[in-house]
């Protein structure tokens, strides 16, 4: 599962070299920033289970996608098979109940209630979280202030050269 937020460098009509080379630092500083932002605002909004293995696989980099690094993209997911289903939710399913022992022994105090879990699953599907969905959603505010920002600095440096 990937999000991302893809900026791609217009100043090509730039020819002085310093003054690309301002530009590319501010998108690539703006970039990280976004993307260190808003995986955090994904990891709050995570359930940690019982291993944190879908709090713990998730990941973010920002990238350069072309060979001129005119094109740069911050990528963020996560690796684990049950990322997708916490993230959109399941139509009605029957899991694997091995999976709900510990899930139902540590959230419940009882690890027999995995079986009843998963008959609510089978019945009903999971909702999804949609953590990553609602914290680019509700981040993007912040993501353009932070571009805004870094776009006023290579304002303020380009004028100084």
């Amino acid at each position: 599962m990937i999000f991302g937020i893809e900026i791609i460098n217009k100043s090509k009509a730039l020819k002085d070299k310093e003054r690309n080379k301002i530009v590319e630092q501010h998108i690539e500083m703006a970039l990280t920033e976004s993307i260190h932002y808003l995986t955090r605002e994904v990891l709050d909004r995570t359930p940690q289970g019982v291993t944190n293995t879908l709090y713990g696989s998730i990941t973010a980099s920002p990238e350069v996608r072309d060979e001129f690094g005119n094109e740069k993209i911050a990528v963020m997911g996560t690796s684990v098979t049950h990322g997708i289903p916490v993230e959109f939710g399941t139509k009605p399913h029957w899991p694997p109940v091995e999976a709900l022992f510990s899930w139902a022994k540590e959230k419940l105090g009882d690890p027999d209630a995995a079986y009843a879990v998963r008959a609510k699953i089978a019945k009903e599907g999971t909702e999804g979280v949609h953590m990553f969905e609602e914290a680019l959603k509700e981040g993007e505010p912040e993501v353009k202030a932070i571009f805004a920002k870094h776009g006023l600095k290579i304002s303020t440096r380009l004028m100084e050269h």
